[in-house]
């Protein structure tokens, strides 16, 4: 889902730099302008806005954006103001698409129509801003529950724990772990699965997702060949 938050927080950037030069700014040209400057950060530099902060895609855009507007104080306030909101949009909109995905899949009817279809998900290691705000917002509506505050029982969760990823003070995924925890009290999901125990470490492979233990709903361990 992290590719899907990327895509949406480049949107909102724009949407917001675009925003913020028409509140300072009069009578500038912005919808050939401004979409001419992303075209050629983007083509000529291969540079796009990320959630993660990105000294030279900001410092490339702010020499295009002081040709168009003359101001290096306008350039920054407008930047400021993109960042900021951007991130600020991100975070609700994933948060409703998250929302959406557990009542969703709480609702759902399969095929013979007599049950809901048996769904789970494996999360907790990623620690890319995209990922971490993905599992953040999971976890919040699991909190949040159905609506009248009923626990989601669909999708299954399954929080994976690994030293030095999430299991101690001070590692990426700390606080991830701790507000798993939290919510499993709650919720009594997610469960947990420990990659370190023996029996799962002996396939992990650090930086390859692919190697790290995943359960099923039935508590089914998968393992790729």
């Amino acid at each position: 889902m992290a590719p899907g938050v990327a895509k949406t927080y480049k949107r909102c950037y724009r949407e917001n730099l675009i925003k913020g030069i028409e509140l300072l700014v009069e009578e500038i040209d912005l919808e050939d302008n401004i979409n001419n400057i992303f075209e050629v950060l983007e083509k000529e530099y291969n540079l796009s806005p990320t959630l993660e902060k990105n000294r030279e895609y900001r410092e490339r855009e702010a020499e295009y954006l002081n040709e168009l507007l003359n101001n290096e104080d306008i350039v920054e306030k407008v930047q400021n103001f993109a960042e900021n909101n951007a991130y600020k949009d991100t975070e609700k909109r994933t948060y409703q698409a998250m929302k959406a995905l557990v009542h969703n899949l709480n609702t759902m009817h399969s095929r013979a129509g007599a049950q809901i279809p048996f769904s789970s998900i494996n999360y907790g290691t990623d620690t890319s801003p995209e990922g971490r705000m993905v599992m953040k917002n999971l976890l919040l509506a699991t909190k949040a529950g159905l609506g009248n505050g009923e626990t989601p029982i669909f999708p299954i969760q399954i929080f994976k724990v690994k030293e030095g990823v999430n299991y101690n003070p001070g590692e990426p995924n700390y606080d991830l772990f701790k507000l798993a925890c939290e919510i499993s009290a709650k919720r009594l999901f997610p469960n947990f699965s420990f990659i370190d125990a023996p029996y799962n470490l002996k396939y992990y492979k650090e930086g390859h997702p692919e190697t790290e233990i995943a359960y099923m709903g039935c508590r089914s361990a998968l393992r790729c060949a």
